[in-house]
């Protein structure tokens, strides 16, 4: 995207979804912020300009992020959390 990833686009996860999702991620309320926002389409860039933060600082905690869902990079770590939504929604489904 030209500007940044930060045009309208239907969120995957709606904001009670995101709620009840936070808990079986195990990750600390910035890095959830940051996946969060990875979700919503931006780069490590644009999160950092969006958070005034750094670059360095931004990665930083997508990696650490990463490293708790046990996932080598990114994208491991983005399945990962599909995973776990998956997951949760399975549980809530009555037999």
């Amino acid at each position: 995207m030209a500007n940044g990833g930060t045009s309208r686009q239907r969120a995957i996860f709606s904001r009670t979804e995101w709620v009840a999702l936070s808990p079986s991620l195990g990750l600390t309320r910035r890095q959830m912020q940051v996946v969060q926002l990875v979700f919503a389409g931006l780069h490590d860039k644009a999160i950092a300009v969006h958070l005034g933060r750094s670059r360095a600082t931004i990665r930083t905690h997508l990696r650490r992020a990463a490293v708790r869902l046990g996932a080598d990079d990114l994208v491991g770590m983005v399945l990962e959390v599909f995973r776990r939504f998956r997951s949760s929604r399975a549980g809530r489904r009555s037999p």
